[in-house]
């Protein structure tokens, strides 16, 4: 009739009957006692880092790629990955908002703002502008909006990268070949 909150770890308590809700005090490491009715859900406090890709990885074969446009609407992929961690005092107004264990935080609401925030900073700029070193200012300006939305939230997200080349079309990858071409031949000569 209990449960052990580990370290690195917070934990919050959900009654369900009698004084129901969420205990607004965040619960640290060790064992505690749970009542009839009660659970306790954990959050991480430690810093970690997520990689949303396409190829399947420890969390499942889903394909979590972010998908853009540019500002003539030619769509892109790419994986980013994201550095964060939950600041316990603030785990009970999260769990109390979102009703979310923090994996499903994580694939839900912070997956879907990394996209949002990733397709409006794209839409602003050219796959030119992509290619010739752009694409760093883009994802830094959608982590700073992605940063400043979830530290209201209790969440410090302390980093927002590409993970490898934004995949391009077919026909942008052909012409960049072409283009790059005359110069690769005239330096192997």
């Amino acid at each position: 009739c209990g449960r052990t909150v580990e370290p690195g770890q917070v934990g919050v308590k959900i009654s369900r009957f009698g004084n129901a809700g969420v205990s607004q005090q965040p619960l640290g490491n060790g064992w505690h006692m749970l009542g009839f009715g009660e659970s306790i859900e954990t959050y991480p406090t430690i810093t970690r880092t997520y990689s949303f890709t396409r190829a399947p990885d420890s969390r499942g074969p889903e394909n979590e790629e972010i998908v853009f446009t540019d500002r003539t609407g030619l769509p892109m992929t790419a994986d980013v990955a994201v550095t964060l961690r939950v600041e316990p005092p603030r785990v009970p107004a999260l769990w109390t908002k979102y009703r979310l264990s923090f994996e499903d935080l994580l694939d839900g609401p912070i997956h879907n703002d990394i996209r949002m925030f990733v397709a409006e900073q794209t839409e602003r700029v050219s796959v030119e502008e992509l290619l010739a070193g752009g694409r760093q200012a883009v994802i830094g300006r959608a982590f700073a909006q992605l940063r400043a939305k979830w530290a209201a939230e209790g969440v410090t997200i302390t980093s927002l990268n590409w993970v490898g080349q934004i995949r391009f079309p077919d026909v942008i990858q052909q012409a960049i070949i072409n283009r790059t071409r005359p110069d690769q031949q005239r330096l192997a000569a």
